[in-house]
């Protein structure tokens, strides 16, 4: 794998990573924000039927207080609180009798009037409220609203998903986006510094990353290169100390062959000088090896 293709699946994989990470919290956000959203819309929905139906109850009230009773109380305001918020109404009295139920005519007529929808739709848990006059009860109203879809709370609920569907989305692009340049800023000494180390072991001492980066990349990089530095210094050092050796080795090797080779062919004689020259170049050599173990030992102890 090429350095290049190595950077870019480094990149690749952080920038994974990064988007990763980023697009959870936004979805474990905007699942949050939807829900409590939603639980408070409900709870706004509630607390709306409720005061539409103690409304009702007080118009059913001031029928019953006007008429006297039940029997000729005109229940048309209460019918068209019922029309606007959409709901079924039933009034019964005291005993639990149904006292009115308006027709679905009439509760067409009370939606036209108040220009609501008439399509019929399926009801929820209906809301009750005690008719009360002069502190007496005389009866219960109650109200059952649609739960079909299409209506406020619906509507609202979908605006939120909508919402948080597309601010998944938009995060989601520029996490991408960020995530890339971030990645990318990333990698770069890393990738220098591991085709730097490839060439260090290869045997190239003047490889160096040459990278400033922030914070541990960049002190990571300076440390390598300093590395780097010291030991090209230590291989020049080594090959001068091998030049100095095979320099000292030369000498008195070529002064043992000399002789030897004068003694050989008898051009002289083995007297007690030529024999002590012989001895002396031994000894140097001797000291030479004997300094290239210490050498050897010191290196191994270092």
């Amino acid at each position: 794998m090429t350095p290049a293709s190595r950077r870019g699946s480094l990149a690749l994989r952080l920038a994974a990573a990064f988007v990763t990470v980023a697009v959870a919290a936004v979805v474990v956000l905007a699942g949050l924000i939807v829900v409590a959203t939603d639980a408070q819309t409900r709870r706004l929905l509630d607390r709306e039927h409720r005061i539409a139906t103690e409304a009702a109850a007080a118009a059913a009230a001031a029928a019953y207080a006007d008429a006297g009773g039940w029997t000729d109380a005109d229940l048309d305001t209460t019918a068209a609180v019922a029309a606007s918020a959409e709901a079924r109404l039933v009034v019964t009295g005291p005993d639990g009798a149904v006292v009115a139920a308006p027709t679905d005519q009439t509760a067409e007529m009370m939606a036209a009037m108040h220009g609501v929808a008439t399509v019929e739709q399926p009801r929820g848990r209906p809301f009750t409220a005690d008719v009360v006059v002069d502190g007496e009860v005389t009866g219960a109203v109650s109200l059952t609203f649609p739960t079909a879809h299409g209506g406020p709370a619906d509507q609202l609920r979908s605006a939120l998903w909508r919402t948080a569907v597309i601010g998944t989305l938009l995060a989601t692009a520029v996490a991408l986006g960020v995530a890339v340049v971030v990645a990318r800023r990333l990698t770069r000494p890393v990738t220098a510094l591991t085709a730097a180390a490839s060439r260090l072991a290869a045997g190239d001492t003047t490889a160096r990353a040459d990278v400033a980066a922030p914070g541990e990349l960049g002190v990571l990089a300076h440390t390598f290169d300093d590395m780097a530095d010291r030991l090209e210094t230590t291989a020049r050092a080594r090959r001068q100390m091998v030049a100095d050796i095979a320099h000292e080795l030369r000498t008195p090797l070529a002064i043992l062959h000399g002789e030897a080779e004068a003694l050989l062919d008898g051009v002289t004689q083995p007297d007690d000088a030529a024999l002590a020259s012989l001895h002396d170049e031994i000894v140097r050599l001797t000291r030479l090896v004997g300094d290239l173990e210490t050498l050897a030992a010191a290196d191994a102890a270092r």
